[in-house]
């Protein structure tokens, strides 16, 4: 599972807290922009330049978002093979249904239930997560209780949460107008997470992007109209970046995040639409 969670976090610029019980966890803000905004632990300065960045006619297009989508990520670990066993590769699908709430100036409110299935471990939970155009978290909850089989010790059950911030806006140089095949920018923010023993824990994120060619949204899904730009990031403040994948949908001024690459750990993302935005 810890691998499951690497590479899931490194789809998208978001920090996820140290494990911590459930109960102990505030429920998340009302689904208002301006509960969002009173939050304490988000840089303030990241609202204005991310709604500077993100333009008045983004909300138009967020608003033919589908209202729910079902997300299927498939992660791939591929285990180092011997002169006596060859290398293995495990998959863990993780099914989400999400929901999708425009709140203005760039931001949607994603909200998710999830399963977890793999060869020895099954699990669910719920994220609630305030996003930007679908690629920046600033604000990241989750509850999730899992059941992991283990050779020795038979079935083990956990649960937990975790809740992460936008805590400190660098900088970005994007600007959405000059989206392009070609077209490259930057952006510099951290995460941070607190544990319920009040320890912190910082994430940098150095995020060197690019556009490229893509083609029809509807590879996606039939109900995505337009075109897309297929965009690869890799956060250069770690050690062996990873690249990550997006779609950015341009009829939609939104980020789809398809999946990553490592050397031994591949996640593959789907998409189905159902339900779709109401008809203005």
């Amino acid at each position: 599972m810890r691998r499951l969670a690497l590479a899931l976090m490194s789809l998208a610029p978001a920090c996820v807290l140290a494990q911590s019980d459930t109960e102990e966890l505030p429920p998340p803000p009302e689904p208002r922009l301006e509960a969002y905004q009173a939050l304490k632990g988000i840089d303030a300065a990241a609202w204005k330049a991310l709604e500077l960045i993100a333009g008045s006619g983004v909300h138009a297009k967020h608003a033919r978002l589908p209202k729910v989508m079902e997300i299927e990520s498939t992660t791939y670990v591929t285990s180092g093979g011997t002169l006596l066993r060859r290398s293995q590769t495990s998959a863990t699908l993780q099914l989400s249904t999400s929901r999708y709430s425009p709140l203005f100036g760039g931001f949607v409110l994603v909200e998710s239930d999830y399963s977890i299935d793999s060869e020895r471990s099954r699990g669910s939970g719920k994220t609630t997560a305030l996003r930007w155009l679908g690629f920046i978290s600033l604000y990241h909850h989750e509850v999730f209780s899992i059941k992991t089989q283990r050779a020795t010790f038979g079935t083990h059950e956990s649960s937990g949460g975790s809740i992460a911030t936008l805590d400190k806006w660098g900088s970005s140089d994007l600007k959405l107008e000059e989206m392009r095949p070609g077209y490259r920018w930057k952006f510099e923010f951290s995460s941070a997470s607190e544990g319920k023993s009040g320890s912190r824990r910082n994430s940098e994120f150095k995020l060197s992007c690019e556009a490229a060619e893509g083609g029809s949204a509807d590879t996606f899904a039939p109900e995505f109209s337009g075109t897309f730009l297929k965009v690869t990031c890799e956060n250069t403040a770690r050690e062996r970046p990873v690249p990550a994948e997006w779609a950015y949908l341009e009829d939609y001024g939104y980020f789809l995040a398809l999946g990553s690459e490592a050397e031994r750990v591949s996640v593959q993302n789907r998409f189905r639409v159902l339900e779709p935005a109401t008809p203005p």
